[in-house]
């Protein structure tokens, strides 16, 4: 607000984030849209303990609208560090008190619903579809890593990967697959 020392606000409100359309509402429990001094609402509502993004997020440098998605990370990683690079990274600590029951973590859940009488091409739950264009060379390109650790107390059961059988309640299934290799035809050498 020191910008507006000695301005006279009643010609300078335009600029002056407010909380929903009454001015001078404080910040509580209700998720609000932040305005500006004209009452133009922002994509972005808040309240003391939650947030709310309506439209396109963007983290990184770069602004690339697909049209396809809501969170956009994309970054222009340039220099000759070594230092290895992560749009997104899950660091949780978790540790719950005896007595606290059982519980569950997933530190990515895609859980999406489908309803309604349209016909859909297709649905994956993660889609990494990265583009290697460099004249360099790429030691190891994943498609997918599990690569887990652990330095004190038991594990019953550890799946690298797990696939269970689709539920089905109605409808028709009629290929299921657990994992479904497509050709390898290219590469000199090729491992399914």
């Amino acid at each position: 607000m020191a910008n507006l020392l000695g301005q006279n606000v009643g010609t300078n409100y335009k600029g002056m984030l407010n909380l929903g359309s009454t001015i001078n509402t404080p910040l509580d429990g209700t998720l609000r849209y932040i305005t500006d001094g004209e009452g133009n609402e922002s994509p972005l509502k808040i309240s003391t303990s939650e947030g709310q993004f309506d439209d396109v997020f963007y983290f990184g440098t770069r602004r690339l609208n697909t049209g396809l998605a809501k969170v956009i990370s994309s970054y222009a990683i340039t220099g000759a560090s070594d230092t290895s690079e992560h749009s997104f990274v899950e660091y949780s600590e978790i540790n719950k008190g005896a007595g606290a029951g059982t519980m569950a973590f997933a530190a990515y859940d895609a859980a999406t619903t489908f309803i309604g009488t349209y016909d859909y091409d297709h649905y994956v739950s993660y889609q990494g579809r990265g583009s290697f264009n460099s004249s360099g060379t790429m030691l190891y390109l994943y498609g997918f890593q599990d690569a887990p650790n652990m330095s004190s107390g038991t594990v019953t059961n550890r799946f690298g990967v797990r696939i269970s059988s689709m539920v089905v309640t109605g409808g028709t299934l009629t290929n299921q697959y657990g994992i479904y290799v497509d050709s390898l035809n290219t590469g000199t050498n090729r491992y399914a």
